[in-house]
């Protein structure tokens, strides 16, 4: 299985491109305007790139609050206790896994299981975690049959 990395825009680099096609404009559009134009065009563009930016922070500051409100389980939360194994966690079955060429890291799978348990679905921790689609599958099918046996 062929797996196809896709690198998401940063968002400085998604600023850095804006700051740069926004400067290619100005630059383009003062050397061509007739002189009487130029002081309106300079205004729009000063106008315009004020938005743009008071937009850029105000979805920025909206992303981290999003982010910070994200429960996302830390090393005690998912080990269950300090340090370990998650409770309950299906070595046995995430084994073959694990000794796959491009296995995923144990502390990933550990994480992606504590979702498991928690109710996620395993195209969500697929998502998320940047698991194999298998491996999240088989998280979710050992937590909810976990579940429905009870914990040990």
């Amino acid at each position: 299985m062929t797996r196809i990395h896709q690198y998401p825009w940063s968002a400085r680099g998604a600023a850095l491109t804006g700051v740069l096609l926004l400067l290619v404009l100005e630059t383009v559009s003062l050397a061509t305007a007739p002189a009487g134009l130029r002081s309106f065009l300079g205004g729009v563009l000063l106008g315009s790139s004020t938005a743009a930016l008071l937009l850029a922070l105000l979805l920025e500051r909206t992303r981290r609050r999003a982010l910070s409100r994200l429960a996302v389980p830390g090393p005690d939360a998912a080990a269950g206790r300090t340090g370990g194994v998650p409770a309950d966690f299906p070595m046995d079955r995430v084994r073959p896994v694990l000794l796959a060429p491009d296995a995923p890291r144990l502390n990933l799978l550990y994480t992606g299981w504590v979702f498991a348990v928690d109710g996620r679905d395993a195209r969500w921790i697929s998502h998320r975690l940047g698991l194999p689609p298998d491996t999240a599958r088989l998280l979710t099918d050992a937590a909810r049959h976990r579940s429905t046996t009870g914990p040990a």
